[in-house]
């Protein structure tokens, strides 16, 4: 599959603290936060019928394509809606025993938009161990909880036509401590 656009932007960014030893600088030091957005434009997928309408015999379950409808209009096409994410009836179908006339990955599914955010805190505890440390991490996914849907059914007819079934989880969150030595 392709994605005409795909873009992540990733940053890790150590926050400055003081260089003292005393317990204030201990907390105030070792901050440091990452960043990774995700941004990508929809998969290409191609509408279908649940039969095969050409009786073509290449497969025993082939789907074919359908027709184009005279209200077929490019820029209404995609709804966008999750439970019809593209206009069926934009479609016609194929008289029996003719190929359909639609194109291969003319319509385009749903994006995707993603924010994943962490903080952590290092600290270097001397009693230890030479490389004693504790960490504190809270990582923060998907912190907008936007909903990213995958593709939707391509069937023109039947059941779930254009609908989505299927989107990602929710915001999460997860908290960690860990101490070397």
């Amino acid at each position: 599959m392709d994605a005409t656009h795909n873009w992540r932007f990733n940053t890790l960014y150590h926050f400055p603290g003081p260089k003292s030893d005393n317990v204030g600088a201990k907390l105030l030091s070792g901050w440091w936060m990452g960043n990774i957005i995700s941004v990508q434009s929809g998969y290409a997928f191609t509408p279908l019928l649940t039969t095969n309408r050409s009786q073509s015999g290449v497969a025993v379950c082939q789907n074919d394509r359908p027709n184009y409808a005279a209200t077929y209009d490019a820029g209404k096409v995609i709804v966008g809606d999750p439970n019809k994410w593209f206009d069926t009836s934009m479609f016609a179908v194929q008289p029996l025993g003719h190929l359909g006339n639609t194109s291969r990955g003319i319509l385009t599914g749903p994006g995707l938009f993603n924010w994943d955010f962490s903080i952590v805190k290092d600290t270097k505890l001397a009693l230890l161990g030479e490389a004693g440390n504790v960490e504190f991490r809270a990582e923060f996914f998907n912190v907008l909880n936007h909903a990213n849907f995958g593709l939707p059914n391509s069937a023109v007819t039947g059941f779930g036509a254009g609908r989505i079934f299927r989107a990602s989880d929710g915001r999460d969150i997860q908290l960690a401590l860990k101490v070397n030595f």
